[in-house]
């Protein structure tokens, strides 16, 4: 009768439910935020891969200490993950644009737009690019953050 009584006495357990709908709507939000994000990595790929071809430099957040370009350097830097996952996925994720140096006259207004996709973006060098205008200039102006 023991068994009985204690039993009577419990609160109904409350179950979860989750509905198709509300599974499917969470995985629609995932995967929303996932596009967004792989197109940022892609966005800064892509500027990478035009300073450096255009014979440009860049400096990432992790080879600088406290992630600032002004700071000292770090020897030997590798980005905060390890190997094998950015072998997977690659370095974008884990590594951000803090420094560009644009060096040469290969460089022209229209190459600056670029620039837009480095969101954390600290310092820019320009040195000898006699094709960049004023009007190149002008699309200096629309980054954000303290950009040196």
């Amino acid at each position: 009768m023991a068994n009985t009584e204690s039993s009577g006495n419990r609160l109904p357990r409350r179950r979860v439910r989750l509905t198709v709908r509300v599974l499917l709507l969470g995985i629609v939000l995932i995967a929303i935020w996932l596009s967004w994000v792989t197109n940022a990595w892609r966005s800064q790929r892509y500027a990478v891969e035009t300073i450096k071809r255009l014979g440009g430099t860049v400096g990432y957040d992790f080879q600088y200490v406290g992630g600032d370009p002004d700071g000292t350097p770090i020897p030997n830097p590798q980005p905060p993950a390890p190997v094998w996952l950015r072998r997977n996925v690659g370095d974008e994720p884990f590594q951000a644009v803090v420094q560009v140096a644009l060096i040469g006259d290969r460089f022209r207004d229209a190459d600056l737009v670029i620039l837009k996709n480095l969101p954390r973006l600290r310092t820019i060098v320009l040195f000898n690019c006699s094709k960049i205008t004023n009007d190149g200039l002008e699309h200096l102006e629309s980054i954000r953050g303290n950009v040196t």
